[in-house]
């Protein structure tokens, strides 16, 4: 059965990073291939450059069935402008993973979505990070979800909604959500803390 992947693009722009329209409007042209994805994108809260493109495919194997397509390269050749502005350099750096999450990433359709980005300390953590994961997954009402990144088993990414990044901060604050982090951050390193405002295309 396929298993839904999504697809995280991370990118740190030259200029502010584009309003939603432009991107959403180009991210259309995939359905003329034949799929139907939904895809989200948003500025970092605290960094107007840091941007973000997110495509929730059906499985791994239909997004590089797109990928592989002639037509997808006319996308990404259109993308350029609208990310690069007038600046013909385009973006200065940009991360792609791809993730199947541990279930329905409902985060990206809250006010405020928190992604982080772990590496286990030591590849034999895989187990006890898990169950950290799933424990506040469940204690979130699955507002939470993780998944290993297919780039690297060692890498998770973790993501959460919430109405304001104040709450996000308050709930981390708390003594047993500060204990499992505690707990997490002997096993893995947190690489990136992002909290992003998303726009879904229709």
């Amino acid at each position: 059965m396929p298993v839904p992947t999504t697809e995280i693009v991370i990118i740190n722009s030259n200029d502010s990073f584009p309003t939603p329209e432009p991107l959403l409007s180009t991210f259309k042209q995939i359905k003329t291939l034949g799929v139907n994805p939904s895809f989200y994108t948003g500025v970092e809260a605290e960094n107007p450059k840091g941007g973000f493109i997110i495509v929730q495919w059906d499985s791994y194997e239909q997004h590089q069935k797109v990928v592989k397509s002639p037509s997808y390269t006319d996308v990404v050749n259109d993308l350029k402008p609208v990310l690069s502005g007038q600046n013909p350099t385009g973006a200065t750096e940009h991360k792609i993973y791809h993730v199947q999450f541990s279930g329905p990433a409902v985060a990206f359709d809250q006010p405020v979505t928190e992604m982080v980005i772990i590496t286990l300390k030591d590849p034999g953590n895989h187990g006890a990070v898990v169950d950290i994961l799933s424990k506040r997954s469940e204690a979130s009402g699955n507002m939470l979800v993780y998944g290993q990144t297919r780039e690297d088993e060692n890498k998770y990414i973790i993501v959460s909604g919430w109405p304001t990044v104040e709450a996000q901060k308050q709930t981390a604050s708390k003594p047993e959500v500060a204990a499992a982090l505690r707990q997490l951050y002997s096993l893995a390193d947190e690489d990136n803390l992002y909290s992003v405002t998303l726009t879904k295309g229709s």
